[in-house]
């Protein structure tokens, strides 16, 4: 995509139905149905995911904060770009959720059309959560990975959850990082120990009372999963830029393990 074409794609980072029209260009051009998982506030969440068995596949979704508009476009402009080639090598299997909150999308907004932080609920049988997780119950992902933006962030940052060595943390920012998107050297984000921008546990999942999207999905469905931040304070472009490099990294990952 050109710099100019950019430039007016970001423009509309907010508007859901230009992001719907573009995934089913993509869905099209990768010869995959681009499908409804439910409609919520009026609003139809939609997934794609490739033919077969998904097993050791690669699981990515963006927008479940409304307010973080980067991972949603990075999402659309990488498919743009890989997922036809991808979907034809048939070397990755793919779920893709281009967008979990349309609604707070469009409002700029957080949370859902009743003020809910979806990503705390994840084990609540609210829509689209229980679409999601009846549609990936007999799922088995080697990699998952939430996009999401941080208001008070000063750089990217991620947090890993992994059952087991080798770590992909360290590698996957620096594959995502430049002199104008740092990472960030925090040492405490959230209430979480951060060193060099990365948190890398394994979480005592009995002491937690939130259920986001990775400790929801880890380990039953996605044995590693990464949540990945960019600061919504810097350039659009910016963001967008680091969010497709952490994707195209994960993918080169998984295509190179799967041989």
């Amino acid at each position: 995509m050109s710099r100019r074409a950019f430039h007016e794609a970001s423009q509309r980072v907010h508007d859901y139905g230009h992001l719907l029209a573009r995934w089913r260009r993509i869905a099209r051009g990768a010869g995959l149905k681009l499908r409804t998982l439910a409609t919520v506030s009026g609003f139809p969440v939609c997934y794609l995911r490739s033919r077969g068995d998904l097993a050791g596949g690669f699981y990515v979704s963006a927008g479940i904060h409304g307010d973080e508009p980067a991972g949603p476009e990075a999402l659309a402009r990488w498919a743009e770009t890989h997922l036809a080639a991808l979907v034809r090598a048939n070397t990755l299997p793919l779920f893709i959720l281009p967008c979990l909150n349309p609604w707070g999308l469009t409002e700029n907004r957080r949370t859902d059309r009743v003020g809910r932080d979806l990503n705390r609920l994840f084990d609540r049988k609210i829509s689209p959560i229980r679409e999601l997780r009846r549609a990936i119950a007999d799922e088995r992902f080697a990699l998952g990975v939430a996009l999401h933006e941080d208001y008070d962030g000063r750089g990217v940052y991620l947090y890993e959850i992994k059952e087991s060595p080798p770590n992909l943390g360290a590698d996957l920012l620096r594959a995502c990082t430049s002199k104008a998107m740092p990472i960030d050297t925090r040492r405490r984000i959230e209430e979480f120990p951060f060193k060099n921008g990365l948190l890398r546990d394994r979480i005592p999942l009995e002491s937690v009372t939130i259920r986001p999207e990775a400790l929801a999905l880890y380990p039953e469905h996605a044995p590693h999963f990464l949540t990945f931040e960019t600061p919504s304070e810097f350039s659009l472009a910016l963001r967008v830029r680091a969010h497709i490099r952490l994707l195209e990294a994960c993918v080169r990952h998984l295509t190179r393990t799967r041989r």
